[in-house]
């Protein structure tokens, strides 16, 4: 009989412990890889990733920055991999929010930039100048 008593008190003592002992704790997602800054040409894709690891399914919400305290949530950045088509120049930098879950969140910093290239163009030939050169007219 002393093992049955033994065996009753343990599973009082059990069920008096808080629950948050019993329970696991829920960490907040972590970003592994931050996004980088890209540089593109006119007209070309950007392309900006986001590594993190949490309490699966995470979810993605890239933002588009114009100022510290100013941002917009781009409504088709919701996976880890944010691509913008047909990029021009901008002064935007971007983040990404990763939510696990529970509800947890965390924000990838610093702001990534994009710096958009403009490729010289002829907007006006001087075609006297250009014989002049070769030496014919």
């Amino acid at each position: 009989m002393k093992p049955l008593r033994f065996a009753k008190r343990c599973c009082l003592l059990t069920s008096m412990l808080p629950l948050f002992l019993l329970a696991p704790a829920q960490a907040q997602p972590t970003i592994t890889t931050q996004p980088q800054n890209q540089t593109n040409i006119a007209g070309t894709n950007a392309r900006f990733t986001v590594g993190a690891t949490g309490a699966e399914p995470l979810s993605y919400q890239w933002r588009s920055h114009s100022g510290p305290n100013s941002f917009t949530n781009i409504p088709f950045g919701t996976e880890a991999t944010l691509v913008l088509t047909n990029v021009q120049t901008t002064i935007r930098r971007f983040a990404v929010v990763v939510t696990d879950a529970g509800g947890l969140s965390v924000t990838s910093s610093p702001l990534a930039s994009l710096t958009v290239l403009v490729p010289p163009s002829i907007t006006n030939q001087n075609r006297r100048a250009r014989s002049r050169r070769w030496g014919t007219r």
